[in-house]
């Protein structure tokens, strides 16, 4: 059974009298049952040695049937997907000049290469990896090109728990293997070309960490600023357009819950507690101050306590693909690179196919 050092009881009682009286963060068992049995990887992984590290996360990026519809997206030309990785291209480039404000490039070269092992990314993606920067504020996230950023004020707020770090890492780099800021950018391409009225749009956070610090004091606060499912009734299509630029760096509620479920069932799979992450979740909610975000994290944190307690195993049924990608890993611009009709798709050609014009 799950339970909550001493501590943490005060500023926790205080976040459930709240909750309690929310609908969303309600305790919905049968809620947390039908999303674990949509999102959970742990029939993907089980069989996977201990140690093989990169054999954990080939296991689920293989079988992912997002990233199976989105690379088959970009090999046939889609236009929205043209755009999306248009966006998701400017994205990276205003994060670049984010970042470079900062002006230290690394400043725990040791911690870094500590995670990066720990997690093997480099085996898996090779693109990746993981800069401590000089801030205060508790922030971690990744970009596009695969640069994941923890701060030191995260890493502060860890203290010796190395496994917290790990898991934070676990659930970041998730969102960069599963290429969730592409999908959410296609998605809302694929939205705003149809040109009709919609009631709502994805919302949702940018990573574990930026999903309760809204703005993290300036820091990529462009990307990072929680829209918590955003309402955007009577949307005209140029007001459609104007908030897919604000949706940026967003991930979807279920992205978020699938990334907590990476970490937990990581640390389980590794032989750590898993339990760490539920600690870990809970000691950042205490940053919470906006009650929107508490039911949020309240929401994430009741599913992996009912997960752990109840011990309960889920398919994945609805998230797994009935064709497995190809070994080696590619990143959305090396499979971009690799397409044959993106010169036409990018001249405005149709293709065919599944384009939505």
């Amino acid at each position: 059974m799950y339970s909550l050092s001493y501590r943490r009881l005060f500023p926790l009682a205080a976040a459930l009298m709240l909750s309690s009286l929310l609908v969303f963060a309600g305790n919905d068992d049968k809620k947390y049952a039908k999303m674990i049995e949509r999102l959970d990887v742990w029939g993907l992984v089980d069989t996977v040695p201990q140690g093989d590290v990169a054999g954990f996360w080939n296991a689920i990026w293989t079988n992912s049937r997002d990233l199976y519809d989105m690379r088959k997206a970009i090999l046939s030309g889609n236009s929205a997907m043209v755009s999306a990785q248009n966006r998701v291209n400017n994205m990276e480039k205003s994060l670049e000049s984010t970042i470079g404000t900062f002006g230290v490039v690394n400043s725990d070269t040791t911690l870094s290469g500590e995670l990066s092992r720990a997690l093997a990314m480099g085996q898996v993606a090779s693109t990746v990896t993981i800069v401590v920067l000089p801030s205060d504020y508790v922030n971690c996230f990744v970009g596009p090109d695969g640069q994941m950023f923890i701060t030191r004020g995260m890493v502060a707020l860890a203290g010796g728990s190395r496994s917290a770090l790990v898991a934070q890492c676990a659930a970041t780099f998730t969102h960069y293997l599963l290429w969730d800021t592409l999908y959410d950018a296609f998605q809302l391409e694929k939205k705003s070309r149809g040109r009709t009225v919609w009631s709502s749009i994805v919302g949702g956070v940018a990573s574990v960490a930026t999903d309760f610090i809204p703005g993290v004091g300036g820091l990529a606060a462009s990307f990072t600023v929680d829209a918590g499912l955003l309402v955007a009734d009577n949307l005209t299509y140029q007001n459609q357009k104007q908030a897919l630029a604000e949706l940026q760096y967003k991930y979807s509620m279920d992205q978020a819950v699938r990334a907590d479920i990476v970490a937990y069932r990581f640390l389980r799979w590794s032989g750590s507690d898993p339990a760490v992450y539920i600690d870990w979740l809970n000691e950042l909610k205490s940053f919470v101050s906006d009650p929107e975000m508490v039911t949020r994290m309240m929401f994430r944190i009741n599913l992996l306590i009912y997960l752990h307690d109840q011990n309960v195993v889920g398919s994945g049924r609805k998230s797994i693909s009935k064709k497995q990608l190809p070994l080696p890993y590619l990143t959305s611009a090396q499979c971009w690179a690799a397409s044959p009709s993106l010169n036409n798709a990018a001249k405005g050609k149709s293709s065919g196919g599944d384009d939505i014009y």
